[in-house]
């Protein structure tokens, strides 16, 4: 009787799914009907996105099924057949308004795909890989102005993701991408350069390599020298030095440059001492990419933060030995970035020392930075911060070194409130250094609701000033009571 009524169930629930199946392949065949419709007419008709284009994409992307994934790679089809051969400039909104919704609902529905069966992949696996190859094999007219093609992105963006998500497809999908860079065309080439980075192919980096050279357009060549530095390897450390040292070299190409090297010395610490002297080099050139915003001298810094830990004895060593204050504050900026306790002695000797004022209030934030990531580090940096609260040197139009050190110290006290308190009242009862100093550590110690060795009322008495506090309770500042620690940030 059990054995009839589990047949009886599976039967049932086969039948309910069969049931499902052809319901679902009358709504894919009105909402396929309904998607290509709304696609039909000539690029010029293509001004907005239809709403009927974006919903028939939502709801084929919730079905999710094979057929349904099908009909959003035609639509994708479609809408390459009918605008890329126009290839004017303003073609590029139009693509985007109607190939983003559909590719968006095509990656959702090969993500639940994976997660029902993965085996469904066979027959889609083929169709992603034609629509890839016969988009970006496309003659030249049709990628006048068009930089990324959205049709071309949208099968490279779902194969990369098949790839990441089926460690058992992952061969055959590469191996697509391996052949696609040896390709004469150099659309499909970079493309498919920016795909074997994604899926971190070594055996790329010959081609890679190849390309990045600069007898090669620059589009072209971006997506190689980023490949190269998310595979990582050290093997491209040379040709992308030469890059970046080369004067001739276009700015844009050589921030894409920086960022790689800076991947590849985060994966390699034991290369860093090729990599850093040429990212120290490059954080004194303020030129900037006519494309990006950012300057060379910028994107050094972010990418010696990235490498981190092992970049900080160059950093160390070359802020000793630099006298470009420019470069010595930057390096500042980058020790407090990294956060390593090795910066300390240098860092402390720098805020107490150096005759840049601007080195000296980096520093004193840095050192606040690197006593709240390292708490076991506070009782090292307090007694420096405690030492310079009746410093009155500093920034003129904003706050003499200080009250940044009170500032440091009621952030340092936030976290670690005995690192603060216990020094601070000490030092109150053993004179204080001069008045400035003595004022400071009491109003740090308020703030921090801690005891202060002279009675909180009495002394806010006879300090009138300390009553009129409401614009910011964390703030120490002289010059300018308001500004708080963390917008001192802005100033860089």
């Amino acid at each position: 009787m059990k054995k009839t009524t589990g047949l009886v169930g599976l039967i049932l629930l086969v039948l309910l799914v069969s049931g499902l199946n052809f319901a679902f392949a009358d709504e894919i065949d009105d909402l396929r009907t309904q998607l290509l419709e709304a696609l039909d007419g000539s690029v010029f008709d293509l001004v907005y996105a239809d709403p009927d284009v974006v919903k028939a994409a939502i709801k084929l992307g919730n079905i999710g099924n094979p057929r349904a994934i099908q009909v959003l790679i035609e639509g994708l089809k479609t809408v390459w057949d009918k605008a890329a051969p126009y290839s004017s400039a303003s073609t590029i909104d139009k693509l985007e308004q109607f190939s983003d919704p559909i590719s968006s609902a095509l990656t959702k529905s090969l993500v639940n795909l994976d997660k029902q069966n993965p085996s469904e992949l066979d027959d889609l696996i083929p169709d992603l890989i034609n629509l890839f190859e016969n988009t970006t094999s496309a003659p030249d007219k049709y990628y006048k102005n068009l930089q990324d093609f959205p049709v071309s992105l949208a099968a490279l963006d779902c194969l990369v993701e098949i790839a990441k998500q089926n460690p058992d497809r992952a061969d055959e999908i590469e191996n697509i991408f391996l052949n696609a860079i040896k390709n004469e065309n150099d659309h499909t080439q970079r493309y498919a350069a920016w795909a074997l980075g994604e899926l971190n192919v070594p055996e790329a980096i010959p081609y890679l390599l190849k390309i990045s050279k600069n007898e090669n357009p620059w589009i072209y060549r971006k997506n190689a020298i980023g490949a190269l530095g998310k595979i990582g390897s050290p093997d491209a450390i040379d040709t992308l030095i030469n890059i970046l040292e080369d004067e001739n070299e276009s700015t844009y190409i050589r921030t894409y440059t920086i960022e790689s090297l800076g991947q590849i010395g985060k994966k390699n610490p034991g290369e860093v001492s090729k990599i850093v002297p040429s990212l120290i080099e490059a954080m004194g050139d303020d030129s900037q990419a006519t494309i990006a915003h950012d300057t060379i001298s910028e994107k050094a810094s972010e990418a010696l933060n990235t490498i981190g830990t092992p970049a900080v004895p160059y950093l160390i060593q070359e802020f000793k030995e630099n006298g470009n204050q420019d470069i010595r504050k930057k390096i500042v900026q980058i020790l407090g970035k990294i956060g390593d306790i090795a910066a300390i002695p240098v860092l402390t000797d720098a805020a107490k020392n150096d005759s840049d004022p601007y080195v000296r209030s980096y520093s004193v934030e840095t050192l606040a930075n690197i006593a709240t990531e390292h708490p076991d580090t506070a009782k090292k940096i307090v007694p420096t911060l405690i030492e310079l609260l009746g410093d009155k040197g500093g920034l003129s139009f904003y706050k003499s070194i200080g009250a940044m050190a009170g500032d440091a110290l009621v952030k340092i006290g936030k976290q670690n409130l005995d690192a603060v308190m216990k020094p601070l009242q000490e030092f109150i009862i053993n004179g204080g250094g001069n008045d400035q100093a003595t004022s400071f550590a009491k109003k740090i110690l308020i703030i921090l609701e801690a005891p202060v060795p002279e009675e909180p009322e009495a002394y806010l008495n006879n300090n009138p000033k300390m009553l009129n506090n409401d614009d910011n309770d964390n703030n120490i500042g002289i010059e300018n009571d308001t500004v708080a620690f963390d917008s001192f940030n802005n100033l860089m």
